[in-house]
């Protein structure tokens, strides 16, 4: 508690609310000072999460956040990431604090202390920052004094090994959650990450669904058609695609499905909508992460491969459909809310951007399988509606 001269009101500088240049929410809320504030909440624990990229992974780990706050009650979470990130983050409740990773980061990470700092990136960027950090505990990854990375615990080393050598990662059948959590030393069960729409989020889906015609439609099926420039071996080829579009239409004439995409896929979803049935609409390819979300949380069911749109699904809740090829699909943990699809090879989880086999893995990936998943997906989600 700071004091001044008489004229001066005394500050709860360790409150969560506390804000430095602006007004806090209960004073903006009621007024209240905070001697008299009964939402008074001290900061008992200072946490700084360092997860950069990709987004898709930062999602994921966000799962992190209702562990943190059971096993440090009263924590303050701070979450450094890449600047495309911020955001998906602050949908995620429980996060107090973002700082993009940007010009102005430097400043702030070296004069601000934290109790307990998570780097969990293996990457030298997230590394040197979890390094520069003030912090009186760190754990997974940072620099040593002569600026190499280096894992800090066991099981950091187990996942810093598995990042270097292919038959490691091929041979590794743990999620990715239970070896995150395990480098956190966090209770478990693992968690899916949470998001929380906004409700004029949710009057833009709504708004969409209505001029689409899908409000009434029963089920509402999604399809994210592309997994960027990275990684083209995790999506289906077109061809598969435009008959996986089809079987939906067919198989389901009283339901919608919707495509999605990202940028990349723009100009190859326009080209896919041309070839199949009136059912099949747009969600578009230009939308935010939050609207994205948002359009998201309309479906049903969820198709995609290994991509940034299987961990928002996972976040909403929704039942997933997920094939893999070059990627480890034992990492990958559907908390019993899906199916997975995976390729029929013996490289699968080669991790290869490219590739000269014929057919290549993203090829042997069955329509039939895919379909008969979406069925037991359905058949579920009419079941859960049923009990309701």
């Amino acid at each position: 508690m700071a004091e001044g001269n008489e004229d001066m009101t005394p500050v709860r500088f360790d409150c969560k609310h506390f804000n430095g240049n602006r007004p806090c929410s209960p004073h903006k809320n009621t007024g209240v000072h905070c001697l008299d504030c009964p939402e008074y909440d001290p900061v008992k624990t200072r946490i700084l999460v360092i997860k950069l990229n990709a987004v898709g992974d930062v999602l994921r780990t966000a799962g992190i956040i209702p562990a943190l706050q059971s096993k440090y009650p009263g924590a303050y979470i701070t979450w450094i990431t890449d600047p495309d990130a911020v955001p998906l983050l602050e949908m995620v409740p429980g996060i107090d604090r973002i700082w993009p990773h940007d010009g102005c980061l430097l400043e702030r990470l070296l004069t601000e202390p934290f109790d307990l700092v998570l780097g969990l990136d293996n990457s030298r960027d997230s590394a040197a920052l979890a390094y520069l950090s003030k912090g009186e505990k760190k754990m997974g990854f940072s620099l040593d004094d002569s600026g190499r990375l280096i894992p800090l615990s066991p099981v950091a080393e187990t996942w810093f090994q598995m990042g270097l050598w292919d038959d490691l990662k091929r041979a590794n059948r743990r999620t990715y959650q239970d070896i995150l959590w395990d480098i956190c030393e966090l209770p478990k069960p693992t968690m899916p990450p949470d998001i929380v729409l906004s409700e004029s989020l949710k009057t833009k889906a709504e708004a969409f669904a209505k001029k689409a015609r899908i409000t009434d439609a029963k089920p509402v099926i999604g399809f994210f058609s592309g997994t960027g420039k990275r990684w083209p071996q995790k999506t289906l080829s077109f061809p598969k695609q435009k008959e996986l579009l089809r079987e939906l239409a067919g198989y389901y004439p009283h339901g919608s499905i919707i495509l999605f995409g990202g940028p990349d896929e723009a100009e190859q979803n326009d080209t896919l909508l041309a070839g199949v049935p009136s059912s099949v609409v747009n969600a578009g390819c230009h939308n935010s992460l939050p609207k994205f979300a948002a359009l998201l949380n309309l479906v049903d069911v969820l198709i995609t491969g290994d991509t940034l749109a299987l961990h928002v699904g996972l976040a909403l809740r929704k039942k997933i459909v997920a094939y893999f090829g070059p990627t480890a699909p034992w990492e990958v943990d559907l908390f019993g809310m899906g199916e997975k699809i995976i390729a029929p090879v013996d490289c699968i989880a080669c991790y290869r951007t490219d590739c000269d086999k014929s057919p290549k893995c993203s090829d042997l990936v069955s329509i039939s399988d895919i379909m008969a998943a979406v069925s037991s997906m359905v058949k579920t989600v009419s079941e859960c509606s049923n009990d309701q």
